[in-house]
């Protein structure tokens, strides 16, 4: 019912559900997003939203800043990753890209539309290391997510500094997609954003609203070096006052981060638990994301459609390229998953 993740509002339409009833009934483990949202203030002046918004947000990409350890000028807001993709190649236009696969398949559809050549490169999902492409040059991209998608792999920091100097010597492009890494922790030791300023030729996009719970809001982050970021073309709306306003409250949570660790650790493990004796299930990969791969003995797709129908959304990875049928589930609550580990043992297969 899902072609990909999120169809949230979609699935609903098509159960014939009110939005009410969906929301309080559907349970959407196909969207990898923290079940505990900050607490938004909705009380706001009305006012502010008669005017049209600033380019660029400048408290929010103050705060921002703070939390990421970077200065301002390395950072640009934009509507969500999705859009700053297609507009990354579109400004860039390299003549390779290299991909490591699976990953999102935004990436892919914007090579196709802005790079003549595009290559993808297998990753193991069952280890830790990266093949480094060859034949590299000025007008090479390679990009990397990490945490991984549709797996949960994180690669360590050693693997992406190697990587990072590999592209140095060549002069290519890195782009690293860090959308699920504040789920391991915002600290620089996961992250390559304290290489920025050493290494022009390195983007790394940052999405905010998968961590925060709130993908009706359409907020993301690009880092980059000060330089790339100047000729970096202008968005063709800047972000929504409303937007701006509601993630300033939440990067002002402190309890926050501390309250998704805690949930994370060991709500994934209730999910594990809970799938592990499922017969429909050949493996569960191993994954430091808040979401897990999951390795079928039947059709994935049949799967997400009978799914569906109970009211319980889940992400067929078919179009990832595997050999066998895969699913990807978005942690959630115990009680979610209950819900969800007894659809699977009621399966009619």
């Amino acid at each position: 019912m899902t072609a990909h993740g999120g169809q949230f509002f979609s699935a609903a339409q098509q159960l014939g559900w009110s939005t009410e009833h969906a929301l309080d009934q559907l349970l959407d483990f196909s969207a990898s997003l923290n079940p505990l949202q900050p607490d938004f203030d909705l009380n706001i002046n009305p006012a502010l939203l008669m005017h049209y918004p600033p380019e660029q947000a400048n408290p929010l990409q103050q705060l921002l800043a703070e939390k990421l350890q970077l200065h301002t000028e390395q950072i640009r807001l934009t509507n969500g990753i999705s859009a700053a993709i297609f507009d990354f190649f579109n400004w860039l236009r390299p003549k390779q890209t290299l991909l490591y696969s699976p990953l999102y398949g935004e990436y892919a559809r914007a090579a196709k539309l802005f790079s003549p050549h595009t290559q993808l490169i297998r990753r193991d999902l069952d280890t830790n290391s990266l093949v480094f492409p060859s034949q590299l040059n000025a007008d090479s991209l390679v990009v990397l997510v990490n945490p991984a998608t549709p797996d949960g792999r994180r690669y360590p920091r050693t693997q992406l500094i190697a990587l990072l100097q590999h592209c140095q010597a060549h002069q290519s492009w890195l782009c690293i997609d860090e959308s699920f890494l504040p789920f391991i922790g915002w600290q620089t030791e996961h992250s390559l954003r304290d290489q920025l300023a050493h290494y022009p030729k390195l983007i790394i996009f940052q999405s905010l609203t998968k961590y925060y719970g709130c993908a009706g809001i359409r907020i993301g982050a690009i880092l980059a070096h000060p330089t790339q970021l100047e000729n970096w073309p202008q968005a063709t709306w800047p972000i929504a006052t409303l937007d701006s306003l509601l993630m300033t409250q939440a990067l002002q949570q402190a309890n926050f981060d501390a309250r998704t660790q805690a949930w994370l650790k060991q709500d994934k493990q209730d999910l594990i638990t809970q799938l592990s004796d499922c017969r429909l299930i050949e493996k569960i990969y191993p994954s430091e994301a808040n979401f897990i791969l999951l390795k079928l003995h039947t059709p994935a797709q049949p799967l997400a459609e009978y799914l569906a129908r109970q009211g319980l959304l889940i992400r067929a990875c078919d179009n990832f390229g595997f050999n066998q049928p895969h699913i990807r589930l978005a942690v959630k609550t115990p009680a979610a998953h209950q819900r969800l580990a007894t659809a699977l043992d009621n399966y009619p297969c």
